[in-house]
């Protein structure tokens, strides 16, 4: 009987630790994510600053965008001809066709991503207070804890 209750309390104790141990982990990893969802509003609200401020740094920031996904396009292209025409490449073709999927749907992300923010100009001041509200909520939150 005495090993019963011995062994159960052991376990008690381990168990609240290894509890009291995820809880830490969950409340830094929860705490990370509201920070680095504090620094990506920043970001943004930069970002619509500085586009929004000079057509020449929008029209740097929209070639820039346009560059890299057609990069990303033509290492799909790439990808496919090569294992299309190259033998020894050929039992490589549906890892081929998952790489010029994935180069593809990032280029679309970053078009997308682009899009919406050239969108957001059209009101700016309102975009930008609705994410600094945001921001505040995202910083009470953090200070709450």
């Amino acid at each position: 009987m005495d090993d019963i209750s011995l062994s159960t309390a052991i376990f008690s104790i381990v168990c609240s630790l290894i509890a009291s141990w995820l809880f830490l982990k969950y409340q830094k990893i929860s705490e990370y994510r509201v920070k680095k969802k504090i620094a990506d509003l920043d970001f943004e609200i930069e970002f619509l600053d500085r586009i929004g401020n000079g057509y020449k740094e929008l029209i740097r920031v929209s070639v820039k965008v346009i560059c890299f996904s057609l990069g990303l396009c033509a290492t799909a292209a790439v990808v496919l001809v090569a294992t299309y025409f190259l033998g020894p490449l050929a039992p490589f073709k549906s890892v081929a066709v998952i790489i010029a999927l994935i180069c593809l749907i990032s280029a679309a992300g970053i078009f997308f991503a682009h899009f919406r923010s050239l969108v957001q100009l059209i009101d700016k001041e309102s975009v930008q207070n609705k994410m600094r509200t945001k921001k505040e909520a995202l910083e009470s939150k953090l200070e709450s804890r």
